[in-house]
């Protein structure tokens, strides 16, 4: 979500460098994500980071900065939907069920 926020046509334009210095840190991260495997789901974070840091760079460069905020805001809810009831609507729509791949990694939520 912050890379879309930074790929609005004020905040880019106004404040490239900043902007590009934001969308080399978050692939960096990526590619940190990328060195922990696939094991717990985090190369295919590391990926997605990545790939989201480039279409909202190439997004901010053709003046559509307002898709990149959309798409951060709607990575951001299923993320945070997935974090908080430990089910991933993605996964869903595929007819995926997550805790039955891995004993260790796809066990629910404790109820709060």
């Amino acid at each position: 979500m912050l890379a879309g926020v930074a790929s609005l046509n004020g905040f880019f334009w106004s404040m490239g460098f900043l902007t590009w210095v934001l969308f080399a840190m978050m692939i960096a991260l990526g590619f940190f994500y990328i060195t922990g495997g696939l094991r717990g789901g985090s190369a295919v974070f590391g990926i997605l980071l990545i790939a989201f840091t480039v279409v909202d760079g190439w997004l901010a460069l053709h003046h559509h900065g307002a898709w990149a905020l959309l798409i951060g805001v709607v990575a951001a809810a299923v993320g945070y939907i997935t974090a908080e009831i430990g089910w991933c609507p993605i996964n869903a729509l595929f007819g995926k069920d997550t805790h039955k791949v891995d004993a260790e990694w796809g066990t629910p939520h404790p109820a709060h």
